[in-house]
């Protein structure tokens, strides 16, 4: 079975020079650079936008940011979308990981006032095993995709390995130099704060965080969008589980036609980790 793959201009375009709500995602340097991403898209279409907080509305169509976190293991964005339900006649969710039963019945019973976009055809098929009527239900890339990295672009050296330590792990081994920086880097005098957008310092903890991965020649990780910004920059980039479909999704529908990113097993990890691990032990001797 095959669906439709639309550009995100597809849904941009129609709000060219209007004025539309947002409703950010909080989370970690990951999902700053799906938002930096998204601004910058809403610039180029002269949108205005309004992030909505908890008591602002100057619109009647509500633009979701795109993420990960309409899954069961986060309640932020969903616990949000029911709050703000009844006060848009249109709510459009931009390129989204879903899976969870409460996500996929609060999307079902509302269906006819969303527009809900996939980033990877596993959400897709999801939500379709629900019954949500096609008319609301697209597939497009990652926002991650539409921004430019080529000034952050530089050779590199070394090995990165950056595996998630939160609950989307997958139980496979860590090395002893593993770095989570999508939550780990540090600002001074800028504590990380989740909803990131009501502060002023959240672009040095983006910067940062593609500058470290610039650094490097090859990058092992699950971080999904730790992968995303080394491909974008070009690094040889290997890529593994998390915890449930988002990266193999993401990978076989955006990474896969790029070369340089290959997509690895749980075990693969494990086996990588372990080799490592002996490699830097023969190496102090």
């Amino acid at each position: 079975m095959e669906t439709d793959v639309f550009n995100i201009d597809f849904f941009l375009e129609p709000f060219r020079g209007v004025k539309v709500d947002f409703l950010a995602n909080n989370g970690n340097i990951g999902d700053m650079l799906i938002h930096k991403s998204t601004m910058t898209l809403f610039s180029k279409f002269n949108i205005e936008v309004n992030i909505v907080n908890y008591n602002q509305q100057l619109s009647k169509v509500l633009f979701v940011s795109g993420g990960g976190n309409l899954i069961d293991k986060y309640n932020y964005l969903l616990n949000r979308l029911k709050q703000l339900l009844r006060k848009y006649n249109e709510i459009i969710i931009l390129p989204h990981t879903y899976y969870g039963k409460e996500t996929a019945l609060f999307l079902k019973s509302n269906e006819k006032k969303f527009k809900i976009i996939c980033r990877e055809l596993n959400s897709y098929f999801f939500l379709k095993q629900y019954k949500i009527n096609s008319a609301s239900l697209f597939v497009s890339r990652d926002l991650a995709f539409y921004m430019s990295l080529e000034a952050f672009k530089m050779k590199g050296k070394g090995e990165l390995h950056a595996f998630r330590e939160d609950i989307e792990k997958t139980g496979a081994l860590l090395s002893h130099k593993n770095f989570d920086l999508s939550v780990q880097i540090k600002v001074d005098n800028a504590p990380f704060n989740l909803e990131f957008w009501n502060t002023d310092n959240w672009e040095e903890y983006l910067t940062n965080f593609i500058e470290i991965i610039a650094s490097y020649s090859v990058v092992h990780t699950n971080r999904l969008h730790v992968a995303i910004t080394a491909a974008l920059l070009g690094k040889e980039v290997y890529l593994y589980p998390n915890s449930y479909y988002k990266n193999k999704g993401v990978y076989k529908f955006s990474l896969a036609k790029m070369l340089h990113v290959r997509m690895c097993t749980k075990i693969q990890q494990s086996i990588y980790v372990i080799l490592t691990n002996i490699k830097n032990i023969i190496s102090y001797r």
